[in-house]
């Protein structure tokens, strides 16, 4: 997995991953986080 980018706006952030596969395979996906007392968590709020 890496990190290809990240926007962060306050307790809010929007992170783009590479996604590495045992295949070989690769794989781009968004993910958005929260900032919860002091952690980031991923949100899965709609």
């Amino acid at each position: 997995m890496e990190v290809k980018s990240e926007e962060i706006t306050g307790d809010t952030a929007v992170v783009k991953l590479m996604l590495s596969y045992g295949n070989g395979e690769t794989d781009e996906e968004l993910f958005k986080l929260a900032k919860e007392e002091g952690e980031w968590k991923i949100d899965i709020s709609k």
